[in-house]
């Protein structure tokens, strides 16, 4: 859940997370949690509102995560390995 950038509104979103490697990434998901929530919070939070609304808006976002998840990873692991985000849930209020 997070403030979407310059709105009233917020997001809720659930993710799922697809790799085309070994559990080591998996296994790099898990160790680096708090730090992967904190940038995905952020991401989140540097999401316009208009963005939300529409499917390209969050294909866009999606992407946008892939690439931040993949950001901590190599920060932290030497490696990325995400391949795409999936939205489980995303509620707009």
């Amino acid at each position: 859940t997070s403030n979407l950038q310059d709105s009233v509104h917020f997001v809720q979103v659930g993710l799922a997370v697809s790799t085309p490697y070994d559990d080591k990434v998996i296994n790099n998901l898990k160790t680096n949690d708090i730090a992967i929530r904190s940038a995905i919070l952020l991401t989140l939070g540097d999401t316009p509102e208009d963005q939300v609304f529409t499917s390209n808006g969050k294909v866009q976002l999606q992407k946008r995560l892939v690439a931040t998840i993949n950001q901590v990873l190599r920060e932290k692991e030497g490696f990325g390995g995400i391949s795409n985000v999936y939205f489980t849930n995303f509620v707009v209020q």
